[in-house]
């Protein structure tokens, strides 16, 4: 799937982001800093803090752009809504989420 730019909102909000499955990521976290191994991939990446919430508590079942968005804010990650796209969209290309 053609995944969409951060200024395609219409298509932006239609999609929904799951999370690899827990079982598929390890990790290892220390002052703040997130390191993630993909299983089913071999490799190994360094997170942000809003990458790890996504991955550990807002994507546990599908969401759409905007519940995503506030579950960051709930969360006290503030970024734009580009910014999160951007995010999704790099977790994607990584398998760590899929859209659908």
């Amino acid at each position: 799937m053609a995944l969409p730019t951060p200024d395609n909102a219409a298509i932006a909000s239609t999609i929904h982001w799951l999370a690899a499955r827990p079982e598929a990521l390890d990790w290892a976290s220390w002052d703040g800093e997130h390191v993630v191994f993909h299983r089913p991939s071999g490799k190994t990446h360094l997170v942000n803090a809003a990458a790890f919430h996504l991955l550990t508590r807002i994507l546990v079942e599908p969401c759409a752009l905007a519940r995503v968005q506030s579950g960051l804010e709930q969360a006290g990650i503030a970024q734009p809504e580009p910014d999160t796209l951007e995010l999704l969209q790099w977790l994607d290309e990584l398998g760590l989420v899929s859209a659908g």
